[in-house]
């Protein structure tokens, strides 16, 4: 999570392209799993411009989305 006082500069999508990165390196990683609460349609656009799918699962609350590797 990003503070709201550094939110839409841009630090979030480099941190999750940094994690994406460093995970899909890792050889036995198939499919990263990230969820949100419903009503963040931000973080949901940018989970989607990383490749991400929504499952149609719902956890604890929360969207599912996927990304196979």
């Amino acid at each position: 999570m990003i503070d709201e006082r550094y939110q839409r500069k841009g630090y979030g999508r480099a941190a999750l392209g940094e994690i994406l990165r460093k995970m899909k390196c890792h050889p036995t990683c198939t499919k990263i799993r990230i969820s949100h609460v419903p009503d963040n349609s931000v973080v949901n656009h940018l989970y989607k411009q990383f490749g991400f799918v929504e499952t149609g699962e719902e956890i604890d609350g929360e969207t599912v989305l996927d990304l196979m590797v």
